[in-house]
């Protein structure tokens, strides 16, 4: 998980970063363990986040899986492509 060069981080239900990756750390240009307990509105326009946490419900709720593709944003600056899957673990939602 650390090596990769991917966003790979876990969020709880509010949308509350529990773990995040360096490589994640790096994008979003904070220390490490800088990201964990702060809110993914923190970090994305209120729109993406919204939606984000939207199929994150869907996956705890229903328990399948949620593919999603879009541009992201970050700091204001579109920064591509991103996709996106989403799966249920023990009640919280991962981004892989």
């Amino acid at each position: 998980m650390e090596s990769a060069e991917d966003l790979i981080f876990t969020l709880d239900g509010d949308g509350v970063i529990r773990s995040a990756n360096q490589y994640m750390a790096g994008v979003f240009r904070a220390g490490d363990g800088a990201l964990v307990g702060q809110s993914l509105y923190r970090y994305l326009p209120r729109e993406q986040a919204d939606e984000q946490l939207r199929l994150i419900h869907e996956v705890v709720e229903l328990g399948k899986r949620q593919r999603t593709e879009s541009l992201f944003q970050i700091q204001g600056r579109i920064s591509g492509s991103i996709c996106i899957t989403f799966r249920s673990a023990s009640r919280t939602a991962k981004n892989l």
